[in-house]
């Protein structure tokens, strides 16, 4: 590698991760010496990318590595829901919107998901700000005659 101590300390941090996960690359000043090839793996003779300064090589490490994090935890998680989907669940929860009216609290009306249960009590307080309101999460069995 061509780098200076003054360049190391600028992409340092990236070029670790992207040697972590990629390894070692060879970096080379282009023929103006402001600029940088970079060739993966090191011994290839063809440069993947052109940095023209530091700065821009240190985003481009840095966007390499965050580009290969994000399609792994895309893979991991589009794994999870498959064996998720896959398995046929006993419960699931609801949401109540319950108000306080005369001593008691009584249901507004029921979500599916903590989000929409959430948006949904916000929209109760600003239209009855008087009232007081509440989430109550429910654990609901799927099973038939349950």
């Amino acid at each position: 590698m061509e780098l200076t101590k003054k360049e190391l300390d600028v992409v340092g941090n990236n070029l670790r991760a992207f040697i972590h996960n990629f390894g070692e690359p060879r970096i080379t000043r282009d023929e103006y010496g402001k600029g940088f090839y970079v060739f993966i793996p090191e011994n290839t003779a063809q440069w993947i990318q052109h940095c023209y300064d530091i700065n821009y090589l240190n985003g481009w490490l840095y966007g390499v590595v965050q580009g290969a994090l994000r399609i792994e935890f895309k893979e991991a998680m589009e794994h999870t829901l498959e064996e998720q989907s896959k398995t046929e669940h006993k419960m699931h929860d609801e949401w109540d919107i319950e108000g306080f009216y005369d001593g008691e609290w009584s249901v507004e009306c029921t979500e599916l998901t903590e989000i929409e249960a959430r948006l949904r009590l916000r929209e109760y307080q600003e239209n009855c700000p008087k009232t007081a309101f509440r989430i109550v999460k429910h654990r609901i069995s799927n099973e038939v005659g349950a």
